[in-house]
């Protein structure tokens, strides 16, 4: 198409062009944080108070608002994403900024959106990206990995020297100061390198200049050489977090490149929260120790960062199939409705782990359970907010007998996804009748009740098998959680550490429901527990306590992530909501018991409360086996499909009108 090979023409040039001050922009546009960085040493000095600092503050976050409503959105995004109107006023509001022609701009992007539209139908994936694609191909894979890495380690690199520069010596205003204003060179020195250095490479350089600098500290024994050995590493790893702002973004296809940015922003967490620790293992353990710790961490991140792709002069690509460089194939239903069903269950868990983080340090900080109540109300505040926007589920709508509501919750759906409604209403309908006649042939006639659940055997078994894992998991999550300080160490840090922990046991078990079966994967995590628990006894060093504790925690969170997707699963639709509901009730006869195992260890000692823990765990790994696999099969709707699950049936035909049709 020569139309096209010229708008690839005139897009190349855009593309040299913007890839020359994309690293300009970015890195000059982050000025205004070492400027506000440098001012928090004078505002404290000068006001001596921290509420008079946070009115600063304020009236900085509302001039921020005012910026915001100036803000265009990506026009590249806008393009890729079909969104051509929105694109085209975006664009011509900037040429005319920029006082450049605006002729022919409509046929342009009409037909580059043509192009956009043609390369991405060779993909199955057909826009429906989730986290999950971060880590399906070899390549993205590799770059999400070493990205999940240097994200948390230069944060708490980043945050460790900036909260704790007093540990190094001097004047703590004029250490914090300069620690403020090398942040100024760290944005202006990259911008001319970052046009005859590679990313890669000045990516690495950095950091290696961050760990060098890092080990220098150690056998220093004069003051001002620490400060400054110190102060070169804020300066190397700011600039290195720079690099990364800019290298990371190009990396990931634009289809992906929120959802990139967005997990490694999320891992990026850990790091900052760790920061401010450091300060209390260097006061227990020695700098030293903490030194080695940043080096190694940021030379390793440096040997990492030379497995990334460069991406310097080159095009920002915007599919998976143009980030992987290569022809993309792709099985059948890849992504598959039990696949997302997984991945949404457990990434709504990162928002638990992020909470339970900020328990510790709100509680170092407040020191009073009154204060910290002012916290939690507000984040339940925000959540009666988002009620508002959450949908019905369609199944439970349409499985009920409420047609309307389930049409108006999917056109409502289908409309903000942008997907077509032709031939909907027929299709309901036909779902409808069809549910209708399945569920005409059992006798309860929707009139269902608790007992349900134990009069037919297929049922009563997975309600009695459900009731005592969730009684089991309940009471050694939080069992292990409430009573962290037995096992000894800082109350404080232990506590941060078993919040930490749950966010890899959100993550690991996202990729592993994949491969292994729900039932299974219980069974490994509920038997990892166990055994960690069994290991405690012998264990007479405190940090060999806390780890196998942390382990244990890490597994019994996993079995509980995995049993929230494994019981719904497990009972048909019109049950659904009892059964899940039923086995929450018997759970919080797990979690009233936790808080008065730290009394029975205190009577009886620590190993009679673990092998209690670890017996427990062993019946329920032994009961799960009588479970019916739920991995590639339909959800059941009716009391009928649930028994022939649970005999490992596969459900009939039925002219092929089931729920996975929409």
């Amino acid at each position: 198409m020569p139309e096209v090979k010229h708008i690839a023409d005139i897009v190349g040039e855009w593309v040299m062009f913007l890839q020359t001050i994309r690293g300009d922009v970015v890195m000059l546009g982050s000025i205004g944080w070492v400027l506000g960085y440098a001012t928090i040493p004078g505002l404290a000095y000068w006001l001596q108070d921290y509420r008079y600092m946070s009115y600063a503050s304020l009236i900085a976050i509302g001039l921020m608002a005012f910026w915001y409503y100036f803000m265009f959105e990506s026009p590249r995004w806008l393009i890729t994403n079909g969104h051509i109107d929105k694109a085209e006023v975006v664009l011509r509001r900037a040429l005319q900024m920029n006082g450049k022609p605006d002729d022919k701009l409509k046929t342009q992007l009409t037909q580059l959106s043509a192009y956009l539209q043609e390369s991405q139908l060779n993909e199955k994936s057909k826009r429906n990206h989730t986290v999950i694609d971060l880590v399906k191909t070899p390549k993205l894979r590799k770059i999400s990995l070493i990205m999940w890495y240097c994200y948390p380690i230069h944060a708490l690199v980043y945050y460790g020297l900036s909260y704790n520069i007093s540990d190094f010596g001097g004047n703590f205003y004029v250490t914090f100061l300069l620690s403020g204003l090398v942040g100024l060179p760290s944005h202006l020195i990259p911008v001319p390198l970052l046009r005859y250095v590679g990313r890669k490479k000045l990516f690495a350089g950095f950091m290696l200049l961050t760990g060098l600098s890092c080990f220098a500290v150690i056998p220093s024994d004069r003051e001002w050489l620490t400060v400054m050995f110190a102060l070169i590493g804020k300066f190397g790893d700011n600039t290195s977090w720079n690099v990364m702002s800019i290298i990371a973004p190009e990396l990931y296809p634009t289809v992906l490149r929120q959802t990139g940015m967005g997990v490694s922003s999320v891992i990026g967490r850990l790091g900052a929260i760790s920061g401010p620790f450091m300060k209390d293992l260097a006061s227990n353990y020695g700098l030293s120790l903490v030194m080695s710790l940043y080096g190694i961490l940021m030379c390793l991140g440096s040997l990492l960062a030379l497995f990334l792709p460069e991406t310097k002069d080159r095009e920002i690509p915007d599919t998976i199939a143009e980030a992987e460089n290569k022809a993309f194939h792709t099985k059948q239903n890849l992504m598959s409705r039990q696949i997302i069903r997984a991945d949404i269950a457990l990434l709504a868990g990162i928002g638990w782990v992020l909470g339970y983080a900020a328990v510790p340090g709100l509680a170092l900080w407040l020191q009073d359970y009154k204060y910290m109540l002012i916290p939690s109300m507000f984040g339940l505040g925000l959540m009666m907010i988002w009620y508002y926007f959450m949908f019905e589920s369609p199944r439970w709508q349409i499985t009920n007998g409420h047609i309307d509501r389930a049409e108006h919750t999917l056109r409502k759906a289908l409309k903000i996804n942008g997907k077509s409604d032709e031939n909907f209403k027929t299709q309901l309908n036909e779902l409808s009748s069809y549910l209708d006649q399945m569920q005409s042939e059992e006798k309860s006639k929707r009139n269902y009740t608790i007992l349900d659940l134990v009069k037919t055997p297929g049922l009563r078994k997975m309600t009695l098998i459900m009731w005592y894992s969730w009684i089991v998991t309940a009471l050694l999550y939080y069992g292990i959680s409430f009573n962290m300080s037995d096992f000894g160490g800082s109350f404080y840090l232990t506590f941060l550490l078993s919040g930490i922990v749950e966010l890899p046991s959100q993550l690991i078990p996202l990729l592993m429901l994949r491969y292994i079966g729900r039932q299974k994967l219980f069974s490994l995590f509920m038997l990892i527990t166990g055994v960690s628990c069994f290991a405690i006894i012998p264990a007479e060093r405190e940090w060999i306590k806390v780890t196998l504790a942390l382990i244990g925690k890490f597994a019994i969170t996993s079995c509980w992530n995995v049993m929230a997707i494994f019981g719904p699963e497990l009972y048909p639709t019109v049950l659904r909501q009892r059964g899940v509901g039923a086995s929450t009730v018997f759970a919080r006869i797990g979690s009233i018991a936790a808080p008065f195992m730290k009394n029975l260890a205190a009577r009886n000692g620590l190993a009679f409360v673990m092998t209690l823990y670890g017996t427990l765990t062993v019946g329920s790994v032994v009961l799960v086996q009588f479970l019916p696999e739920t991995k590639g099969r339909e959800i059941p709707d009716t009391i009928e499909e649930a028994e022939r699950a649970t005999h490992l049936e596969k459900p009939k035909d039925n002219n092929n009108i089931k729920l996975n049709k929409f």
